[in-house]
């Protein structure tokens, strides 16, 4: 690597950088011509988000070295420009000529890298790829939630979020693929800051372990991946629910039937049976305890059941989240009173898998 980069903008950028408390991250120096002009790229990580100052550079040579946070002070150097060169030796600053080490370790495994790819989209899309499925992460303050995340698969024909805890895992996707295929884990306090960028289409560029999010060429936030203490839930596991009693039913009717129930109870009941002539009921919900004392006992209109009969108790403000996210229509396909139930919509970009009713779920 070989270059010429500007002192006073040099400086600025180092002094930013010295600002950050106890900066242990590692910090890439990358020089590059692109498009017939040259720049010098700063990269590194500040309080679990990525940090990237780009400056106007004439490169004579491109190339990549990567230095520790307590070399900065040699980059701030009193002169008009400062020339930049590696050696097998070190780093040389000149003037006034110093020469610093290399970060001693494999560049390939250091946590700061250049762009894997990226992939530009709606960015309501995104949004609405998130929001499905962010209800599913567990509440932060319950130490019992251990996948505070979501989980962002990348690549093929589609881009699919996945969030979940012990209770309940969501599964949305939205119908484009990007040209980086692989895997990142988003924490969820991250992911909320994208519900307040404003535009019509948002770039999300990836990195190593991160991702920038950028709108309209404007770099608005960089979320850093997490190291998980435990793996991210195996999802795939549970997906395939046998479905022995269906119900099908318009959203927002059976919202309004959760919401009732909810004013009573965070446990519900739905109940799918024949009477005693063998004539189909239609599905009944009541919220409260199973012993008739102040509950609400309605009949769900606009629905029809098929299958067995049931009975279940379920959370009832995370099956409202759940058929809120899934569109106009819903099912929701039961394996019995004990097992996991699937929430689906009319498409097939949208899954919500959850447990019955338990008296720890806390959302």
């Amino acid at each position: 690597m070989k270059v010429i980069a500007e002192a006073a903008v040099l400086r600025r950028a180092v002094r930013l950088l010295s600002s950050v408390e106890k900066n242990v991250y590692p910090i890439a120096l990358t020089a590059r011509v692109d498009g017939g002009s040259g720049s010098l790229n700063i990269d590194t990580f500040e309080n679990n988000k990525f940090v990237s100052l780009s400056l106007s550079a004439d490169v004579l040579e491109e190339g990549r070295v990567i230095i520790t946070s307590r070399h900065l002070p040699y980059l701030d150097v009193d002169h008009s420009t400062v020339l930049i060169n590696t050696r097998k030796d070190g780093l040389k600053i000149t003037p006034p000529g110093y020469v610093i080490a290399h970060f001693a370790g494999d560049l390939s495994t250091a946590p700061v890298h250049l762009p894997l790819g990226s992939a530009t989209f709606q960015l309501n899309d995104i949004k609405v790829l998130f929001r499905r499925v962010l209800f599913a992460v567990g509440d932060d303050t319950d130490p019992q939630h251990n996948f505070r995340c979501v989980r962002l698969e990348c690549g093929g024909a589609s881009m699919k979020a996945v969030g979940g805890d012990r209770r309940v895992i969501a599964i949305s996707d939205i119908p484009k693929g990007s040209p980086y295929v692989g895997t990142f884990t988003l924490p969820k306090g991250g992911v909320y800051l994208l519900n307040k960028l404003e535009g019509d289409l948002i770039t999300l560029t990836f990195y190593e372990r991160a991702i920038r999010f950028s709108v309209s060429g404007e770099i608005m936030c960089d979320i850093l991946m997490p190291e998980l203490a435990v793996p991210f839930p195996n999802y795939r596991e549970v997906l395939d629910i046998r479905g022995n009693t269906i119900l099908t039913a318009d959203s927002e009717t059976l919202c309004r039937q959760i919401k009732a129930a909810k004013k009573v109870s965070e446990k519900m009941y739905i109940v799918m049976k024949y009477d005693s002539s063998g004539v189909k009921q239609k599905p009944r919900f009541f919220g409260g305890e199973d012993d008739g004392q102040s509950r609400i006992d309605n009949f769900l209109d606009n629905a029809e059941w098929s299958g067995d009969e049931l009975k279940i108790a379920l959370n009832a403000s995370t099956l409202e989240e759940a058929v809120e996210n899934a569109g106009s229509k819903v099912k929701v396909s039961f394996t019995n009173d004990m097992g996991p139930l699937a929430v689906t919509g009319e498409s097939d970009d949208y899954i919500a898998v959850m447990s019955p009713y338990s008296p720890r779920e806390k959302r």
